[in-house]
């Protein structure tokens, strides 16, 4: 079966509670759908949150999937990490939050999820946002991260690699900046992607293959910025050439695969006055999650940020969902984005009807 063939369920209400419903990774590759037990209690000092949407996250969970992320994701765990749900019951010591209210939060797919304010992330939705949509803004706040560690400003030239979901947006992110972007990736199906969200600097091809039309893009001056967003660190190496000097290096994307190369060569780009280049890490929590007036940024003011941009429509994310699923449907997508995914851009979990 391919993904293409696979056609999305309508998303029906469900009337009443429901028994509990979540995809797990059960061993290497294996993605299972288990309906046992009820809904969790509400914790008296929590939330229940019955999701309606969630959102796949190709890099990381593939990584959980094949078992790569052993450290804090053991087999026999719920995958994801991008929700957006609404609060059906409010534990006896919460304040400040009420039955009804639509939140994006960081649970995984599955039906119900129960929080704690102060532990667990919960950013309000404003009315503008669709179910659809929302979950995205976790992805964005991601992407946002290249943003916030680097000094990108009005004008400047952004080469980003890799047009994944995260690099779409960081990509879109730098544009809204007022950055000049340039963004490269070798499959033809995700700089379509791009250039219907607006990235019209979108180019097929690699750092090597692409050079070409990426210097005739900054008029060979050279990218002031590089957000690399595809986690090899191939690319990374690939991409220096292009480079001006005094160049950021934002390391977006996790890098994963072993990569044998002349570190010497890279490191001299870093060391030597005639490049200067400085290398950014830009993993998501290198920030607060919470807001601390000590700290300009934290995952709540981005999170907010993201949503009224994709509210507004300035943060393009309806054109980046081809599959609306159920969940029965997800271990057969999740079996052909493992085999490359081919014509798959985002996937949206309905769990209405669970």
């Amino acid at each position: 079966m391919t993904a293409a063939a696979i056609a999305p369920a309508p998303l029906a209400a469900a009337a009443g509670p429901c028994p509990d419903a979540r995809l797990v990774v059960a061993a290497a590759g294996v993605l299972e759908l288990r309906r046992d037990g009820e809904a969790p209690a509400c914790p008296r000092d929590g939330v229940l949150i019955r999701n309606r949407r969630t959102l796949v996250s190709p890099g990381t969970e593939l990584a959980c999937l094949a078992g790569l992320e052993s450290s804090w994701f053991p087999f026999g765990s719920v995958p994801g990490y991008c929700a957006a749900g609404e609060i059906v019951a409010v534990g006896a010591e919460v304040q400040g939050w009420s039955a009804g209210t639509r939140v994006l939060h960081y649970g995984g797919h599955r039906q119900w999820q129960a929080a704690v304010p102060g532990r667990d992330f919960l950013c309000r939705l404003p009315d503008g946002v669709e179910w659809d949509h929302a979950p995205f803004a976790r992805l964005a706040t991601i992407a946002m991260t290249a943003l916030r560690q680097a000094r990108i400003e009005l004008g400047d030239d952004v080469l980003v690699t890799g047009l994944g979901l995260v690099g779409n947006l960081a990509a879109q992110l730098a544009a809204l900046q007022g950055a000049a972007v340039t963004a490269l990736d070798p499959a033809a199906e995700r700089v379509a992607f791009a250039r219907t969200c607006g990235i019209d600097g979108a180019i097929a091809g690699t750092a090597t293959s692409g050079a070409a039309a990426a210097q005739a893009a900054c008029a060979r001056r050279g990218f002031s910025a590089l957000i690399e967003a595809s986690g090899r660190a191939a690319t990374l190496v690939e991409a220096l050439p292009l480079l001006a000097r005094g160049a950021e290096v934002m390391l977006l994307g996790t890098p994963r695969a072993a990569f044998n190369t002349d570190l010497a060569a890279v490191l001299r780009s870093f060391h030597l006055a005639d490049r200067a280049l400085t290398l950014r890490a830009a993993h998501e929590w290198v920030r607060p999650v919470e807001d601390d007036r000590f700290v300009k940024h934290s995952f709540a003011r981005d999170s907010r940020v993201a949503l009224a941009a994709i509210a507004s429509g300035r943060l393009a994310v309806a054109p980046l969902i081809t599959h609306r699923i159920r969940p029965e449907q997800a271990p057969a997508v999740y079996r052909e984005l493992a085999a490359g995914g081919a014509g798959i851009g985002a996937v949206v979990i309905g769990w209405e009807g669970n």
